[in-house]
């Protein structure tokens, strides 16, 4: 239900930002690489939710691989979308 209603209204930019902001700082990420996590963040706030899935099979991220953007990164940028799913979904 929840992943419902922030598909209807969107979720709050600004705390989206500040938490991909502080995955920045746990992180060394290149510029292209911080240039599709704000993508992920975008995504998120116009549809509400977001799961590794999305990433291979929705545009616009299945217009490049994004394992050859973060390399062996991708994991952590695949827990970290998983973590946006399950906070979304959990709220």
């Amino acid at each position: 239900m929840a992943a419902f209603i922030r598909s209807q209204i969107g979720i709050d930019r600004r705390v989206a930002l500040e938490k991909l902001s502080q995955f920045f700082s746990d992180n060394n990420f290149t510029s292209l690489q911080e240039e599709y996590l704000k993508t992920i963040i975008t995504y998120v706030s116009d549809h509400g939710d977001i799961s590794p899935e999305t990433l291979v099979n929705e545009s616009p991220f299945d217009e490049f691989e994004w394992i050859d953007v973060f390399g062996t990164d991708f994991v952590k940028v695949r827990n970290y979308v998983q973590q946006l799913h399950n906070s979304i979904v959990i709220a």
